[in-house]
């Protein structure tokens, strides 16, 4: 016993403890960052197939959830031994891919449920301009073709037969100007509908504007020349909320994620210090 306790005494019994603690820990943290030791977590294997959902919108099979990892596997391993030849140095490429890799792990940590009724009212309420049904119009046309004359001959006949219109305004026009490969009249469309009908040059945004009831113009299409007469119009209206519910419920977990993304890129700037030397900054500090 009191040879033990000698020994216990003894300072190079106390170095060699010493000695082999440090040895213990200097291997187990050489264990954790190890680059060729790949830990594959139960939190990687849930983002593996919270990524594998959202993009297919179902859970993977067995088989497919064991390629799935397996993948993972490979592509850590090949990219470790990519950071270690050097690759990923000024290649922009791969510092996206890095980024958005990132990303990810921040709103696969973030827990977004479901939001409550109270919640989806108030992220509508901040958003309903977002949601409102377009503006619709109904309105007459008469159609002035290019293909006749040219372009300026055409607005020319436009003008014309505006002028003859408003001093006769209850004359049939079905006779006048030139044939058009759609109807004349049309009831409540968007702006959208008109374009894909009279394709891009103006009309499809300002026939919005014109007075109701008589004929304008000419206003101008993809196609040539017209004169309109607007007979009803439609403001933007609130939408019905149980046909938009889905969207909604995407548009709001979509916007959680993006704020939970801010506040974990805010978090980790914080360990930062940036210190910028380009021309922009150091003129704006003269």
């Amino acid at each position: 016993m009191r040879i033990l306790k000698g020994l216990l005494r003894e300072p190079i019994l106390h170095f060699l403890l010493l000695g082999m603690l440090f040895y213990g820990a200097v291997s187990f943290h050489a264990r954790l960052t190890d680059p060729h030791r790949i830990v594959v977590t139960d939190s990687t294997i849930a983002q593996i197939r919270q990524k594998y959902m959202a993009q297919f919108g179902e859970a993977p099979s067995p088989d497919q959830f064991a390629a799935l990892i397996d993948r993972h596997i490979h592509e850590e391993a090949l990219y470790r031994q990519g950071v270690a030849l050097g690759l990923v140095e000024n290649d922009e490429l791969v510092r996206r891919r890095i980024v958005q890799k990132m990303e990810f792990l921040d709103e696969g940590e973030a827990e977004i449920g479901e939001p409550s009724a109270a919640q989806l009212k108030a992220f509508y309420l901040a958003n309903a301009a977002r949601y409102l049904q377009p503006a619709r119009v109904s309105f007459s046309h008469v159609y002035f073709s290019p293909d006749t004359g040219g372009d300026t001959a055409a607005q020319a006949r436009a003008g014309q037969t505006l002028a003859s219109l408003r001093a006769k305004p209850d004359q049939p026009v079905a006779a006048l100007g030139d044939s058009f490969p759609e109807r004349p009249s049309f009831s409540l469309i968007t702006g959208d509908e008109i374009e894909h009908v009279f394709g891009h040059g103006g009309l499809e945004t300002r026939v919005f504007d014109l007075p109701l009831g008589v004929w304008s113009g000419p206003l101008r299409s993809g196609y040539g020349w017209h004169l309109v007469k607007v007979e009803a119009r439609e403001p933007p209206q609130p939408p019905n909320l149980a046909e938009i519910d889905q969207d909604l419920r995407a548009d709001w977990r979509e916007a959680e994620q993006a704020k939970h993304r801010q506040q974990a890129l805010d978090a980790l700037m914080r360990d930062y210090v940036v210190i910028r030397q380009d021309r922009t900054s150091l003129a704006s500090a003269r």
